[in-house]
């Protein structure tokens, strides 16, 4: 038989036994096949969900591996969570599945929330971008702005910021598929009260670096909250302090970027620290901080997120510039179309996009600019409904 024969003959058994599944005859099929083409098939994650959610024969279908039995789509599931490659997804929370899990990390969603207005001054107010554009949800517990966010296992957390006239110290936290949906409420709080925070999830802690304590001066150290056991840690202090910078983990490794020193100085440096895999020595010591390659045009106050394993950066001044951790290189990206500073950054399918701030003006916008990788430019997309500063997305 030719390669060609083969080939031929595997695609028409694939299609059939495809369309036997489809065709609801699932007892025709061997368990194995009906992982495989749940795996990679012709069903993505939405698909699972809604699969296990109305089908029953699903439900009473498991595999043994390992001399346990495991429910298919609990195996499906943990096979697809897994493969999202998420540093902000763990395993499930207490009580869960893997299933529930998929659930509530599988829309692309970025959530707008607080900042500060010449209109509304504070705000509470949350934005979340969709499909069909930008929509306004549950506004959290407090007014607050120059605060940080961070999203572990679908729950958005929000850390410390401003009030009207103090640093907070609180921390609130949204479920998205709660049954009081989308509903905000207080958690355990920081350590200490602190503003222009920056934060940077893995797995299930949140390592929270720099800002200003309650009487705005500088913080130095690295405190990390453990959000299934819901416990702080002081871990180390950074090699200066540092506020309106930003953070984020790549490869184990955090990165802390940009942002202002005690002196107000305006930063282009980079501190990184090399993470443990998860239980960190008790000792200071066991901390080893190194300086990673200075950005050639950002400085001070910057946004950054993760892209493509890249660090991508953007400050008040247009430019926008991304870093390789494999090379240890800095690519230039094309400038924003608005000057805006104290804006925030976020991932929406994929692509990054940059929203609020206020401009050179001093007044406040509520323009978003996503980028095009394909043109290589930034465009503009639906705008926010309140225009504001010092706000912050997260997805």
């Amino acid at each position: 038989m030719s390669k060609e024969n083969e080939v031929e003959m595997l695609r028409d058994a694939m299609t059939a036994q495809v369309n036997l599944l489809k065709a609801g005859n699932l007892s025709a099929l061997p368990t194995g096949i009906i992982i495989e083409i749940l795996l990679g098939g012709p069903f993505d994650a939405g698909d699972l969900v809604s699969i296990s959610m109305t089908c029953k024969y699903f439900e009473g279908l498991s595999v043994n591996l390992k001399g346990r039995s495991t429910k298919v789509t609990e195996y499906v599931a943990k096979h697809k969570v897994n493969a999202l490659g998420c540093i902000s997804v763990s395993v499930p929370w207490l009580g869960e599945s893997y299933k529930k899990l998929l659930h509530r990390v599988q829309e692309p969603k970025v959530y707008v929330m607080g900042g500060w207005s010449h209109k509304h001054k504070n705000m509470n107010t949350v934005e979340v971008l969709e499909p069909d554009g930008w929509k306004m949800v549950n506004p959290m517990k407090s007014k607050r702005r120059n605060f940080a966010a961070s999203t572990v296992n679908g729950k958005l957390f929000i850390f410390g910021g401003e009030d009207t006239d103090r640093t907070l110290s609180s921390v609130e936290c949204m479920d998205p598929i709660a049954p009081i949906h989308r509903q905000w409420k207080t958690i355990t709080p920081l350590p200490s009260a602190r503003c222009r925070l920056a934060t940077a999830t893995r797995g299930h802690h949140v390592f929270i670096s720099g800002g200003l304590n309650e009487i705005l001066e500088p913080v130095t150290n690295i405190t990390r909250y453990n959000v299934r056991k819901k416990r702080w840690k002081t871990l180390c202090d950074m090699p200066l302090s540092r506020y309106s910078h930003a953070s984020v983990i790549v490869n184990d490794t955090l990165f802390v970027i940009g942002g202002y020193d005690a002196d107000n100085v305006c930063l282009s440096s980079i501190d990184c620290l090399r993470l443990k895999r998860w239980d960190e020595l008790p000792s200071e010591s066991a901390y080893t901080w190194y300086g990673g390659i200075p950005m050639p045009a950002c400085s001070g106050r910057v946004c950054a997120i993760v892209w493509n394993g890249k660090i991508l950066v953007a400050d008040g001044m247009k430019h926008v510039e991304a870093f390789d951790p494999k090379t240890n290189e800095w690519e230039q990206l094309p400038m924003l179309q608005c000057r805006r500073r104290k804006f925030s950054m976020a991932l929406y399918r994929g692509r990054p996009i940059v929203m609020g701030g206020y401009d050179e003006h001093g007044f406040c916008l509520d323009t978003v600019e996503m980028y095009i990788e394909h043109f290589d430019t930034w465009v503009y997309i639906d705008r926010l409904h309140y225009a504001r500063d010092a706000l912050v997305a997260s997805t």
